[in-house]
């Protein structure tokens, strides 16, 4: 167990539990968590750079003011996980459960969501740029204040999604989604 008091590169976490921690002010460079839990935790002022999250469970844990850059999440979850005021550069989230997760305030350059459920999750007044979602279950999620113009949703289920109409213009989307989304723009469809 490390107590993440100091920077650190070339950081191995294989198989820790950490939980009701809290990190300030560090940064985490070059390194890999293999199967490590972070849960009920909060990072504040924390630089993560270069690092490969593989079988992490990240869950109900707050990040606040952090950086993530060129960082992947493979097989993990962010259940009821919480990004506030973050950065994201260069990032992939792959096959992960992201169940009630919370995007606020995040500015998100070069994001790569593939085969990942964010059921229930919420984006609000996010900035995103060059962003690829497939295959992502958009279930019942919610999104304010953030433009998805140009980004393509249409390999993805978006039932039940809470937005508003210029949240969603310029969105790519299949045939069925707009069946979907008509009624955001107050249309109703009679046979």
């Amino acid at each position: 167990m490390i107590d993440f008091s100091e920077d650190y590169i070339w950081l191995e976490l294989d198989n820790e539990k950490y939980e009701n921690i809290e990190v300030k002010g560090i940064t985490i460079d070059r390194s890999r968590f293999t199967k490590t839990s972070i849960i009920e935790s909060i990072f504040t002022n924390v630089v993560f750079s270069d690092i490969e999250f593989n079988h992490c469970d990240l869950s109900n844990t707050k990040f606040l003011d952090c950086s993530f850059k060129n960082c992947k999440f493979i097989n993990c979850k962010w259940v009821g996980t919480n990004f506030i005021n973050n950065h994201f550069t260069n990032i992939e989230l792959k096959d992960s459960v992201c169940k009630y997760c919370n995007l606020v305030d995040t500015k998100i350059k070069e994001f790569n969501c593939q085969d990942t459920d964010l059921n229930s999750s919420s984006f609000f007044s996010l900035t995103l740029k060059k962003v690829y979602f497939d295959n992502v279950n958009m279930t019942n999620m919610e999104i304010e204040e953030t433009l998805l113009a140009g980004i393509d949703l249409s390999t993805c289920t978006i039932s039940g999604l809470k937005t508003t109409p210029s949240c969603i213009k310029g969105v790519k989307i299949n045939f069925v989604q707009a069946m979907e989304l008509v009624s955001l723009l107050g249309i109703i469809v009679v046979d």
